[in-house]
């Protein structure tokens, strides 16, 4: 089974703390992908935060590295995790096979979206480089849903690069 969804926006709410006049809402879709491999993802990541966020030399150094606590930070888990996450839910929930498969959209500013894109990239690999992740104790995601994640990362940066080059 595959679904689509459009997430629900608040009307009025602000994506960024930047104002950028040309800047308008855009909507992406990421590659199809298993919505257990999407949960994993969103999974990986709060589980990290989580273990950082119990060691305070830890949480210290991602937030002075730009992660974790930062306003970027909290953007880009609501622009990209929170809408994976439900729609990555929905997926499963609603499923009539075994196998849910689930191509998200995302929401909001194209500079909030690359913003996002940009910090999950950075985080994955400061995260990995540093073997912080072994020191939480929060294994690495298995080669399919690192795959999977850096397809998502991309795919935003190139629809956002067409979409730029015909408007």
């Amino acid at each position: 089974m595959r679904i689509e969804t459009m997430p629900g926006r608040r009307h009025g709410a602000p994506m960024s703390g930047r104002s950028n006049g040309g800047d308008r809402a855009r909507s992406v879709r990421l590659p199809e992908g298993s919505a257990a491999a999407y949960s994993a993802w969103v999974s990986f990541v709060s589980l990290s935060e989580e273990g950082l966020r119990k060691r305070p030399s830890l949480i210290k150094k991602a937030s002075a590295a730009g992660f974790v606590t930062t306003k970027t930070a909290k953007i880009a888990h609501r622009v990209l995790l929170g809408p994976l996450a439900q729609q990555a839910g929905k997926a499963l929930t609603e499923a009539e096979s075994p196998i849910a498969m689930v191509r998200p959209i995302l929401t909001a500013k194209a500079k909030v979206l690359e913003e996002a894109a940009s910090y999950f990239d950075e985080w994955g690999t400061w995260l990995a480089e540093t073997g912080i992740a072994n020191e939480i104790r929060v294994p690495l995601p298995d080669p399919e849903i690192s795959a999977l994640r850096g397809s998502a990362l991309k795919s935003i940066r190139e629809q956002l690069n067409a979409g730029s080059k015909d408007g």
